[in-house]
């Protein structure tokens, strides 16, 4: 039993009820399992007045008092009863994502959504969950606000869902889907306050729900936050192959095959481009593993080479397809109007003529969708470039590359300006030129992503697409967009994005040592 009413440590609510309380905090899972409102654990009386949810209260001995000076957005007012009060959570909530996502009309997606705004749905049978959500809220407006007692609560919940999250996957019992959904909301929670480890908290988040997609199964038709978190479980585990040049954890699992379409013709162009993200980062892994096993005499092995080949121009072929689909439903980037920022505002800084002048998308969802597509390319073509010199170089029974088809001279469908060039004899020097140019179009799409319209979103889409673009900039010694790159990614410390700063200085060993080996060879061909 819970003992004498205010002397146990159970909650209020399991005191008043007289019975045992497991004091899981901020809520205890006893009550809510059973329906009942649990009151917390601070035995002074509350006061909620009025619809505005405002709290007042007298803040008991070595208790941090609320900010009386916070306004989060709406203004409503926030104190250690937070959890008491469902009207204070869903207000938190909407206040978060009222200032991290941009206006619907951005967001192109056929569900018209973000994965953000399906999290209410999910959280009424998830008590985990739902402290993964409101750790979220509560750490981006803390920061945004300055707060320091709500970026103390937010900490202090983040270690509450950890705990729970690992009861749960330590219990032995079969896991559910929130608890994968729970992992890639901390994914992004870490993208906005990086934790000490730095980049290998997220890491480990990435890794923690791959682990839990091989224990979890989805019955019946998926839903839309089922389609829009197993989209982001793809993409983080693609960030992370990248680097490592490799195919992506759970590639050519079910997870992967999956399209559902919901009774669409074709999948959704993100859908599209990270599935041929995905393929290429398979091939790169095959090709690698060719290129390391060339014997010492040229010449051989020829036929490997050549099917690898083949297999990277028709990736390429299948990206320009997709990307003249995507075109068709989302429309063609084009060169920005100049924009003008308040006097002193942190983007003024970024203006540079190290780039073509900006471009403009005709949505986020756009602009996402196209920057999918250059990141692609970015990998693609040195490996084209790499595979052509190994077969000493392109002739008349080699495939003919899309975009450098003499036969007809066409461009690439990217609504750029970029004149095609007959492929020479460095075909090297063509390649590497071509992916510079898709690492240019990503940082001609940075201003649009971090306009005040795009909130916190468009600067998140920007985090790895930007990056691959800086790998690129410093393995081929191109010092001045580096740096360019660098100052992006500290500014995108201002929208709300804790983790920018360690990916400016971040090593990608395998992507690094790959691109190293590729430029000895081509010296050693040169001399």
């Amino acid at each position: 039993m819970g003992g004498i009413p205010y002397t146990s440590g159970g909650c209020g609510t399991c005191r008043r009820r007289k019975v045992k309380c497991d004091e899981t905090k901020p809520e205890c899972l006893r009550c809510t399992k059973y329906g009942h409102k649990c009151t917390g654990y601070d035995k002074n009386k509350v006061f909620v007045h009025g619809r505005t949810g405002k709290v007042v209260e007298k803040p008991g001995p070595g208790k941090l008092a609320p900010n009386s000076n916070l306004a989060l957005v709406k203004g409503t007012k926030i104190d250690g009863t937070l959890n008491a009060n469902p009207l204070l959570r869903s207000q938190l909530f909407t206040n978060f994502i009222e200032a991290y996502l941009p206006p619907r009309a951005y967001l192109r997606d056929t569900s018209g959504l973000n994965i953000l705004q399906t999290i209410p749905d999910l959280t009424a049978d998830s008590v985990v969950l739902e402290k993964a959500g409101i750790c979220l809220a509560a750490v981006y407006l803390a920061t945004q606000n300055q707060d320091d007692w709500l970026f103390q609560y937010s900490s202090r919940l983040y270690g509450n869902t950890l705990r729970s999250l690992h009861s749960k996957i330590t219990s032995g019992a079969k896991l559910s889907p929130d608890m994968l959904y729970t992992t890639v909301i901390l994914q992004i929670y870490e993208l906005i306050n990086c934790s000490p480890p730095g980049f290998g908290a997220w890491i480990a988040h990435v890794q923690g729900g791959v682990a839990i997609s091989t224990q979890t199964s989805i019955e019946g038709e998926e839903s839309l936050a089922e389609k829009l978190f197993r989209r982001q479980l793809k993409f983080v585990t693609l960030c992370d192959a990248i680097g490592k040049r490799q195919a992506p954890y759970l590639y050519n699992t079910q997870l992967w095959r999956d399209n559902h379409t919901h009774g669409q013709e074709e999948p959704d162009p993100v859908d599209q481009f990270i599935d041929l993200l995905a393929k290429c980062t398979a091939t790169m892994e095959q090709v690698d593993r060719f290129v390391v096993a060339q014997p010492a005499s040229p010449g051989k092995d020829l036929q490997t080479g050549d099917q690898l080949l083949r297999v990277c121009l028709k990736l390429e072929e299948n990206l320009h397809q997709a990307c003249i689909s995507m075109q068709q439903k989302l429309g063609s980037p084009k060169i920005a109007t100049q924009r003008s920022f308040p006097q002193g505002d942190f983007r003024n800084t970024l203006y540079t003529k190290l780039f073509a002048p900006p471009l403009e998308f005709a949505s986020l969802t756009c602009a996402e969708s196209h920057m999918l597509y250059w990141s692609t390319f970015i990998l693609l073509y040195p490996l084209i470039g790499e595979l052509y010199s190994i077969i000493d170089g392109p002739h008349k029974s080699s495939p003919v590359p899309v975009y450098y088809d003499t036969t007809n001279g066409e461009s690439t469908p990217s609504g750029n300006t970029t004149n095609t060039t007959t492929l020479s004899d460095d075909v090297h020097t063509a390649y590497i030129a071509l992916a510079e140019h898709s690492a240019n179009e990503i940082c001609r799409s940075v201003l649009y992503c971090i306009q005040p319209d795009m909130k916190t979103l468009g600067a998140q889409q920007l985090l790895a697409p930007l990056s691959q673009s800086l790998q690129f900039f410093h393995v081929e010694g191109l010092t001045a967009k580096l740096r360019w790159c660098q100052d992006v990614l500290t500014a995108l410390t201002h929208m709300g994005l804790g983790i920018a700063p360690f990916l400016k200085e971040m090593v990608w060993p395998q992507y690094r040592s790959a691109q190293e080996r590729r430029h000895a060879a081509q010296r050693l061909l040169n001399t």
